[in-house]
């Protein structure tokens, strides 16, 4: 996968994420909301890892 469509595909999922979080804070869902957050987080946390070490994509 190039480094042009990891990015679009992270950008892909990162929206979808904060999607989930936006509508789920709207209707009051907690449990939705929380797997959203962790959802979000857990991208997060592999751009993360990619950013400081970049060597991990090859």
């Amino acid at each position: 996968m190039s480094e042009r469509n990891l990015h679009r595909e992270f950008a892909r999922a990162y929206i979808r994420a904060e999607r989930a979080y936006d509508q789920a804070a709207a209707r009051g869902d907690i449990d939705k909301l929380d797997e959203a957050l962790a959802r979000k987080q857990a991208l997060e946390r592999g751009v993360s890892i990619v950013i400081h070490n970049p060597a991990v994509l090859t």
